[in-house]
Formats: structure tokens, sequence, C-alpha cells
């Protein structure tokens, strides 16, 4: 098995890292997952929040904002509606909430009282 695995980083601008890495660990919805070389094909929804990687025994930082995560065994994807290095954060910038136009549609709590497998009456 391979030592590393390649990182891509994603927005609608540029691809902004691509990179083979020891370790990812990024922010899912359900959680904060990890990610070694030869782990198994899974995607799942990222949430606002920091991306790690690690290249030989330094840790690498970025921020993301909503997007989605591809991982196969050789390759992590994230397509991110925003990503930025931590090095070029500017941070008076930084404290100002997104453009409201690029935030994403997102589940809300007003749809989880569906229950799925009841059956409604008959008319």
């Amino acid at each position: 098995m391979a030592h590393t695995i390649l990182l891509e980083v994603v927005t609608p601008e540029h691809l902004l890292l691509s990179r083979q890495v020891e370790e990812v660990i990024a922010p899912g919805v359900e959680g904060e997952f990890g990610v070694l070389p030869g782990h198994t094909h899974f995607l799942t929804i990222l949430k606002i929040g920091e991306l790690r990687y690690r290249v030989g025994e330094q840790m690498h930082y970025m921020s993301v904002l909503w997007g989605f995560a591809e991982v196969t065994p050789t390759k992590v994807t994230i397509l991110a509606e925003i990503a930025e290095k931590a090095e070029d954060i500017e941070v008076p910038r930084a404290q100002q909430p997104p453009p409201l136009q690029r935030l994403p549609i997102t589940p809300t709590a007003r749809h989880t009282h569906l229950q799925f497998g009841t059956r409604r009456p008959q008319p």
C-alpha cells in the first residue's frame, strides 16, 4: 500500500491544492473524519470548518465553507463552495459573514417531521 494519498481541493474559481499527503482530516456534517491511504470509497457533505492535511511530520491547515468530499483509496477530492489556505487568510476579511448569494441551500429542521412508511388516510 502506498504511503501517500492525492488531496485535491477545488472551488468554483480554481484548483486550490493538488498534493500528495499522508493524512487528511475534514469537517463532515456528521462529524470530523480522517482519511489515510487505502481508505474505502465514500462521499459526504462538508460543513464549515478546518481541513487539515499532513505532509511528512508537518500539519497544514485550510478553511472550508460547505461542500462535498469524495474519498477513494488513492485520492481525496474536496469540492468546496469557499476554501482558503491558513497562510492566505486575511483576518479582517475572514471576520465578515460570507455573501448571502453564495451560501448553499441546506436541509432545515422543518423537514425532519416527515415520517416514511406511514399510510395517508384515503378520502
